[in-house]
Order: C-alpha cells, then structure tokens, then sequence
C-alpha cells in the first residue's frame, strides 16, 4: 500500500492546517495592528515566532508531497514531519509566552478596568456628592495599569481623565480624545457619574478610536453617591470644599 495511510494523512493535514491558520493569522494580525490607528490587542504577535513555525510547517508539507508524488510507502519518514513540526510549535507556543499575560480579551479587561475605577471613584463619594475634582480622581488611574489596546503597533501608554459636569447621561462621543481616555461625567446634582473609555467597540479589532461600546450601545459605568439624611459631611472629591478627606458623620 502506498502512502502513507488515512491516519497519519489525516492527523498531518489537521494539524498543518491549525499551523498555518494560528501562525499565518499572527502575522496579519502583525501587519494590521502596525497599520491601525488602534488595535484590539494588548501586544504585537511574535512575528519571528510565527515565521518559524510557517517555515516548519512549509517544509514538512513539502516533504509529506514528495512522498506522495513518489508514491512513498508508510516507512517513508517525511510523512511524519508534519505532526512533529505542530506537536513542536504549539508546545514551544504554550511553553515560551510572550510576557506575563492577563486572562481575557482588550473588551473584558477594559470593563473589568472600568469597574475598579467606579469602585474607587465611590469610595470618595459623600451624601452630598460624588467626586468631581480631576486632582481628587487622577491618582485612581495608577490603579488600572495600561489600557489594553496597541496604538499604531505600540502599547499605549496609560489611562487619562477628562472631567465633565452638567451631564445628563454618558457620552455617545469624544472626538479627538486618546485610547484609554476616562471621560467622568458628572450630573448636575452631583448624584451620579457616568464614566466612559476611548478605545474600540467590542465587536472591533482594528479601527479608529471611539468610545466603547457593545453592539452598537456606548458602554458606561455609574458612580454613586451614597444616600443620607445628614449632609454636612465634608466632600473629598468636591469642587466646592478645599479641605482634605474625613470620616463620615456616625449616624
């Protein structure tokens, strides 16, 4: 019998194919994310990496067709390249990342990143408001590490804050505003908050900065301020009051 068997064939062409789908998808994803303005990625792909394991899997395609050309029996070893070179790869793949990574993709740690700050951001809060002074809020930012989202193929550099008041509602919109931007926008009563983050809508990898949304709906999270019956606490986060934080007034 010639060739080298259903199994062996089976199992080369599956894992030849998995090796140029993982391997060939890193590099566009390299290509596009160099391109983009902002990509949904927190790193590059290894490009080097991915060359290899292409040229790994090239030449053990090459061998498993001469084989077959020649009409090669099942002793012939170049049919076992193939899986040899994609058991390699993956394993050296998984066992060599990268860098430390995060479990998650850019949508859920950006969310994720979104829900620390509310909960910071409330634990400023008073009876009489939430926090509406940039000074009080910025140092929350150090909290957050860096967005997880590539600027023209470089990892952008950190969270920042832009401060609005007299909202009515989150922002749809923030024209020119930087990937990883917070905008905190603050009702007119001071009960609430809306914050929103400049980077890409969920559904996208790659495009232009906007402010992140889920299906078409900008995503938001809102800080409260807690309900009381005595209001003369003082405000660590407020715009009204120059003095530092203090303890809640015991009911």
């Amino acid at each position: 019998m010639k060739g080298p068997g259903w199994t062996l064939g089976g199992l080369s062409a599956a894992g030849l194919a998995v090796l140029f789908w993982l391997y060939g998808g890193d590099i566009a994803d390299y290509s596009r994310a160099t391109e983009a303005p902002v990509s949904a990625l927190s790193e590059l792909p290894r490009l080097w990496f991915a060359v290899v394991a292409l040229a790994a899997g090239s030449v053990a395609a090459g061998a498993f067709a001469f084989g077959l050309a020649r009409r090669r029996g099942p002793e012939y070893r170049g049919y076992r390249l193939a899986p040899i070179a994609v058991v390699v790869a993956l394993f050296v793949d998984l066992l060599v990342p990268a860098s430390v990574s995060v479990p998650g993709g850019s949508a859920e740690r950006l969310a994720l990143a979104l829900q620390l700050f509310r909960a910071r951001a409330e634990d400023l809060a008073t009876p009489r408001g939430v926090p509406d002074r940039p000074e009080a809020l910025e140092p929350l930012l150090a909290e957050l590490g860096p967005p997880p989202y590539l600027v023209a193929g470089r990892r952008a550099p950190g969270f920042s804050l832009q401060v609005r008041t007299g909202c009515s509602g989150p922002v749809a919109e923030a024209p020119g505003a930087a990937v990883g931007t917070l905008v905190y926008c603050v009702a007119s009563d001071r009960s609430r908050a809306w914050v929103s983050a400049v980077a890409l809508p969920a559904e996208t990898r790659f495009g232009a900065p906007a402010v992140f949304s889920r299906r078409g709906v900008a995503q938001a999270v809102v800080v409260m301020a807690p309900t009381s019956d005595d209001g003369a606490e003082s405000e660590p986060g407020s715009a009204a009051e120059d003095s530092g934080p203090t303890e809640p007034a015991r009911p």
